[in-house]
């Protein structure tokens, strides 16, 4: 055991504690290329449409670029923007992720039991060409592959992995199925691009000159008539018609914000005599259509306005007997409505062909709760029954399952049904088996039971099941 493990052990329980390699999942796809690409092609798709608004060149470069650069990080990284601990206990694997959205977080936990996993294949850094090594943990119902810091040493993982019942062995090449899936699928990197080029275009044509943002400014729209070109200060004012007692200048100089120039302070007056119609007192009007002066316009404010099957060669060695393998959507048969809660992660197990026998399953609890851990179906009876499964007789296969799932599925009972030689179930034949796990005592709910042959499970699952239902061939 190296340092850093007898640091960990020493401040957290458990045998083993690391950190997951940062950008695991990316660097063990060797993704970093096409994400670059997404990445740009998004930055793209952000400028192009920013170009299309009628913002100025500041506006244009602050929107486009820091918006585009912001989504186009976010696009690079997600969902790798996470912290990761595994931890193994004495019972289980305990893995903890941690992922981040801005000042936000939300804490994944999942527990691995030893009895539960099928397989363990390590694959050394020096395989991978990586510097950390791969655990790749084969349980009944899913492969989770893990990220081994290269402060940690595979080989006593392997030999603490042996020492609790799990087989393991050391691989020089990735399986297969080990490798997670890429979060992105390829068609978004051109579309987005080709989208940006677009309307980048588009805003080239809408916009052809775009000023800064001082022209901007000085070009705020006003209604025409209300201003007239403005003579400059050291040329005459043009020859027009003046009423009695106005000199030249007036107009200029009145436009300074006060009397023209040079003219003296006027008397006060005992007695003012009323307006004239052009709004000055004691003068007489302006002559008719001559216009006194424009007024500015007011500056308003704006408006507010046991064990599934593991497919041949996954990790070495044909699948057993009577296993059905895991499959992220139904290859086919029709699924029945799932009973039970709405958390859980989805998930299929469909065999190839056969009506399924019966159930093996694993209790489990949560938050104080128990329920049903695992449910996996049955192909074939087992020459020497497990304790923890139930196998329908002779000549009977599952034909109806009644659910008990008030938040969790807290338990459930098979209805057996006779299989006739058309491979059609007998309704009017039937009996039920005993309830696996506790019942609530609240109302139940049964899917299946038309006659159809059953053909595999799918529910929905975290720690333990949160809903279940049945696939229908």
């Amino acid at each position: 055991m190296g340092f850093w493990n007898k640091l960990e052990k020493a401040f957290f329980p458990g045998h083993f504690r690391w950190h997951e390699p940062v950008f695991f999942g990316m660097r063990l796809r060797k993704e970093l290329g096409s994400r670059l690409l997404l990445a740009g092609s998004v930055v793209l798709l952000v400028f192009g449409a920013s170009s299309v608004l009628p913002v100025s060149l500041e506006g244009l470069l602050v929107l486009g670029l820091f918006l585009g650069c912001a989504v186009g990080m976010l696009v690079f990284l997600w969902p790798e923007v996470q912290v990761k601990w595994v931890t193994f206990l004495d019972d289980a694997i305990e893995c903890r992720w941690t992922t981040y959205w801005g000042y936000w977080y939300v804490v994944h936990e999942q527990r691995f039991r030893y009895d539960t996993i099928v397989r363990a294949v390590i694959v050394p850094a020096e395989a991978l060409g990586n510097r950390f090594s791969l655990l790749a943990l084969a349980t009944p119902l899913t492969i989770q592959t893990l990220g081994i810091s290269r402060q940690t040493d595979p080989q006593e993982v392997g030999n603490f992995l042996a020492s609790h019942g799990v087989e393991v062995s050391y691989c020089q090449e990735l399986p297969p199925r080990a490798l997670p899936p890429s979060p992105y699928p390829r068609w978004p990197t051109p579309a987005a691009a080709v989208t940006g080029v677009i309307l980048l275009l588009a805003g080239m044509i809408i916009n052809p000159t775009r000023p800064t943002g001082n022209q901007d400014q000085a070009r705020v729209a006003r209604p025409e008539g209300l201003t007239r070109p403005r003579p400059p200060m050291d040329q005459e004012e043009p020859d027009v018609p003046r009423w009695p007692g106005q000199e030249k200048g007036f107009q200029r100089d009145l436009l300074r914000g006060g009397r023209p120039f040079g003219a003296a302070q006027p008397q006060q007056q005992a007695a003012q005599p009323e307006p004239a119609p052009g709004g000055v007192a004691g003068a007489e009007g302006p002559p008719p259509g001559m216009a006194f002066g424009p007024r500015m316009p007011g500056r308003n404010p704006r408006g507010m306005g046991s064990r599934p099957g593991l497919p041949p060669g996954i990790f070495g060695g044909p699948a057993m007997p009577g296993e059905a393998e895991p499959q992220p959507a139904l290859p086919r048969g029709t699924g029945t409505e799932i009973m039970g809660g709405t958390g859980g992660m989805p998930y299929q197990a469909v065999g190839s062909g056969g009506p399924v026998l019966g159930f093996r399953y694993a209790m489990g609890s949560w938050a104080g709760e128990a329920a049903l851990a695992e449910l996996e179906p049955l192909y074939a009876a087992a020459s020497d029954p497990a304790p923890q499964q139930v196998i329908a007789r002779q000549g009977y296969a599952v034909g109806a399952l009644e659910i008990d799932a008030p938040k969790y599925v807290s338990a459930v009972r098979i209805v057996f049904m006779r299989l006739g030689a058309d491979g059609r179930l007998d309704p009017k034949d039937s009996y039920p088996s005993e309830w696996i796990g506790t019942p609530s005592g609240k109302p139940t709910r049964t899917v299946g039971g038309s006659g159809k042959k059953v053909i595999g499970l799918q529910a929905r699952r975290a720690a333990v099941l949160d809903a279940v239902g049945l696939v229908m061939e």
